[in-house]
């Protein structure tokens, strides 16, 4: 009888080795196919990352170049109680401080490539204009700008590079009368 038992736990050792063999071979294949979509989602992940840094960087330079650019304010015009933007000066300003900003945000390579739209306008409440990329009604002077960052990534297929646009502007305070109180 206890052969015929050690025959059975024998059996039964080598149907349990066969077994474990063939899970370790599940494993490695199911390793094996879902490696690429772990290393797609890890450069999705990645890529996704950059688009949202440039972003907030390329934003926070649009946002300091537009409000270095309202700070050329025509001061001859501001001592009549108009307040008015040197326009060339006030466009200057803020492409100097745009070109600057990208370049030490992303390297002279990506700010060159980029491309800077700046819009000087200078509005008053007797004289309204349309702000040219919003069409919201502007009643004080305003300088516009807008910045399109190229940007490649690595790891998304698709056509490379991907453009990030970002705009800001700023207006220069006035602050109310005592009529307007």
């Amino acid at each position: 009888m206890e052969e015929h038992g050690s025959r059975r736990g024998a059996a039964r050792g080598r149907a349990v080795a066969e077994e474990q063999r063939l899970q370790r071979g599940a494993v490695a294949a199911t390793f094996l196919l879902l490696l690429p979509v772990m290393i797609a989602a890890v450069g999705l992940v990645l890529d996704g990352s950059r688009l949202i840094l440039v972003r907030a960087q390329a934003q926070a330079v649009a946002d300091m170049a537009s409000l270095a650019a309202v700070q050329e304010i025509d001061e001859q015009a501001f001592a009549r109680g108009e307040p008015l933007l040197r326009t060339a000066a006030a466009e200057a300003t803020a492409r100097r401080w745009l070109e600057d900003g990208l370049r030490r945000a992303f390297g002279e390579a990506m700010a060159t490539q980029s491309t800077i739209d700046v819009v000087v306008i200078n509005a008053s409440a007797s004289a309204p204009r349309r702000h040219p990329w919003s069409g919201r009604r502007l009643t004080e002077p305003t300088v516009a700008v807008r910045v399109l960052v190229p940007v490649r990534l690595g790891w998304i297929p698709g056509p490379s590079p991907v453009s990030v646009r970002v705009a800001a502007d700023a207006s220069v305070a006035i602050q109310p009368t005592a009529d307007a109180r």
